[in-house]
């Protein structure tokens, strides 16, 4: 029998051989993440590699971290699915970090670690589909047999090669639990160049599950990040609106539930953004709130992978049962209103605004604020004196021709999929504020007192649910013409009637009175 050339090891014992020691191993890809520059010339990409002697091994029971390092991309290896691989490398570096063995392997023209990648299936062929080199050595009878092992533990396995461990879905999100990796699917990427010639990018990911609503006022990067929380602030700032127009929604066939996740990269990875429609896996991103709104940012430390949308079954679930939000009652009982119109079927509020023609819809929503802030200006006067509202244009907001005021208010709605001002005028206020006529609100205090008590509990204020209460409602979307230019999507509010509710006492009323 002809001598070995060479030795290969169990991950358990090459993690043991130091320097001057370069082992040589077979393992099976569990994660990989896309490379991404080094402080210097170099670019790293990080490979988790598990075999069986893993299970139950005090320091790499997780699998063992590689580290590749090459001057250019096109010298790493290229995995054809996101895990399920096996590789082979020779002459591997063993190092630690933080009290764990890791690989470092430099490759590229001139490098002494190389490396061949298989097709992990059990019927996989045993040509190698991707090497370092052109030429390479196999020593057939005995490198066959070490990979039919390893299909055969790989395919029979009853434990997942990717850890779950930080794996968070959309609705699990909450600021200030460290980092976490989020399963998702970009929906889009926004670029904008700086004024140092280098771009921002904000992307929008998606998993079919929605973000838990917070406070409008919300607001946690100064505990979230010990430094940079004003840059962080900055960077979600500096794009305006983190919602998509209605343009953004219809061209990218944004799917009708869920909600869309903005990811700040605090700074750009060159050549190894996320393209639009790619399914991946984030990795160690903070999560804070802005103004009620959760966010994620992609740092230095972040990095991301390709991976399969395992998500796909749970939204096919909810589309098909029309589950539109995930945090609210269940119960239509539990609702703080009631509709004209019960029988017709929920919509999102992102469907409302991606259709651009007239049309009426069911939500189920939350009220997250009003406006006028002052009650004294939520009723006009009818006429057509200096600060009065038209009566010729009475008709179009359902009032009665007898009315001498008129409800003149607006709410702004919000579910996980997006948020919209809504119109609450003429009959329609009425109806939904039963036993509250429009009137001057100036010269009656008990109307406003009623009022604030009626607004402060759709608002949450008067419960602990300070993300606000929730409710249905109808909306219908109009446009208004202004000669023969169309002005932008409006929205109003009819047919929907609060419950009735105990009085707020005095001193618990609100300070709009």
């Amino acid at each position: 029998m002809p001598a070995q050339k060479y030795k290969y090891h169990l991950l358990s014992d090459a993690v043991q051989m130091y320097r001057p020691v370069y082992p040589n191993v077979y393992g099976v890809i569990a994660e990989y993440c896309q490379p991404k520059p080094t402080k210097g010339t170099d670019y790293v990409m990080n490979v988790r590699l598990v075999d069986p002697s893993c299970k139950g091994h005090e320091r790499i029971g997780d699998g063992v971290e590689v580290l590749f390092f090459a001057s250019s991309l096109e010298f790493f290896p290229k995995p054809k699915n996101p895990a399920g691989e096996i590789i082979r490398l020779h002459r591997v570096q063993v190092t630690s970090f933080e009290d764990k063995p890791q690989f470092v392997c430099k490759v590229g023209p001139g490098c002494h670690v190389s490396f061949l990648l298989f097709d992990g299936s059990e019927d996989g062929s045993d040509v190698p589909y991707h090497t370092s080199t052109a030429k390479y050595s196999m020593e057939r009878e005995r490198e066959l047999g070490i990979l039919k092992y390893m299909r055969g533990w790989l395919n029979n396995r009853e434990t997942p090669l990717t850890s779950h461990k930080y794996l968070r879905k959309l609705f699990e999100l909450k600021s200030g639990e460290g980092p976490c990796d989020i399963l998702c699917k970009v929906m889009h990427v926004r670029r904008k160049k700086r004024k140092d010639g280098q771009e921002d990018i904000l992307m929008f990911v998606w998993d079919g599950t929605d973000c838990i609503p917070q406070p409008l006022r919300g607001g946690t990067a100064e505990s979230v990040f010990e430094s940079g929380a004003s840059l962080a602030t900055e960077l979600v700032e500096g794009w305006g609106s983190l919602e998509l127009s209605q343009e953004e929604i219809v061209a990218l066939k944004i799917p009708r539930i869920g909600t869309l996740l903005p990811v700040c990269f605090w700074s750009h990875l060159e050549s190894t953004v996320p393209q639009v429609g790619d399914c991946i896996r984030l990795k160690s991103v903070m999560v804070w709130i802005h103004k009620g709104q959760t966010c994620a940012l992609f740092s230095s430390r972040s990095n991301w992978s390709y991976h399969q949308p395992e998500f796909m079954n749970e939204y096919a679930n909810r589309t098909l049962n029309n589950l539109v939000s995930q945090w609210a009652p269940e119960n239509a009982q539990d609702l703080l209103t009631t509709t004209d119109f019960e029988h017709i079927p929920w919509s999102t509020l992102r469907e409302v605004i991606a259709d651009n023609k007239p049309g009426k819809y069911r939500v189920l929503v939350q009220l997250v604020a009003y406006l006028p802030h002052d009650y004294n200006d939520w009723c006009t006067k009818v006429g057509n004196g200096e600060g009065e509202f038209p009566a010729e244009l009475l008709p179009s907001i359902g009032a009665s021709a007898k009315a001498t005021w008129v409800y003149s208010c607006k709410f702004l709605l919000r579910d996980a999929t997006g948020t919209i001002e809504a119109l609450l005028t003429g009959t329609s206020a009425e109806q939904f504020f039963p036993g509250l006529p429009p009137l001057d609100p100036t010269k009656n205090n008990i109307w406003k007192r009623t009022l604030d008590g009626r607004m402060q509990h759709l608002l949450g204020e008067t419960t602990s649910k300070d993300a606000g209460e929730w409710i249905q409602c109808c909306v219908e979307g109009y446009r208004i013409k202004a000669g023969t230019v169309d002005e932008a999507r409006r929205y109003r509010i009819f047919g929907t009637m609060i419950k009735p509710i105990t009085p707020v006492p005095d001193n618990q009323a609100g300070s709009g009175v």
